[in-house]
């Protein structure tokens, strides 16, 4: 797939408001779902000198080493107050980010996470809590895809 946002060296530069940030194949980030833009994830650098800076976005996110993160008390604070937060993402490493959706050639376990539903992520085909941790996943649309 070409539509890979790294280039020939595994690198992905972006500006934000001047200021040149950049994250690379293999490094370790958060990764989750921007609310003011649904078609996009926001990728933050776990390491590096932009460390809990957004570095970058995508429509499409692969990851290996994928751990499921929800954080309980934001959690608590949608319930109560009815007002969308940041409290659940995707914690590994960066394979590839791309500009448009991916075309799976093999099976995928589609996985979801919805605060008024569940406190973790689930499986959107029975509903079924997921492992905590998947070897690898693309994210995209709404949801989490594990590889099959």
């Amino acid at each position: 797939m070409n539509n890979s946002l790294f280039n020939e060296s595994g690198m992905y530069f972006s500006d934000f408001k001047g200021l040149q940030r950049c994250c690379f194949r293999g490094m370790k980030v958060r990764v989750y779902r921007n609310l003011n833009k649904p078609e996009y994830y926001s990728i933050l650098a776990l390491e590096g000198p932009d460390k809990r800076k957004v570095v970058g976005y995508a429509k499409s996110v692969e990851m290996t080493e994928v751990k499921f993160i929800v954080s309980a008390k934001s959690r608590e604070r949608v319930l109560r107050e009815k007002s969308r937060n940041v409290h659940a993402f995707c914690e590994g490493f960066l394979s590839n980010i791309f500009d448009k959706q991916v075309v799976f050639s093999a099976p995928t376990i589609e996985v979801s996470y919805n605060p008024y539903f569940e406190s973790y992520f689930f499986r959107t085909d029975d509903k079924s809590e997921v492992e905590p941790f998947a070897k690898s996943l693309t994210l995209q649309h709404s949801c989490a895809y594990i590889d099959g």
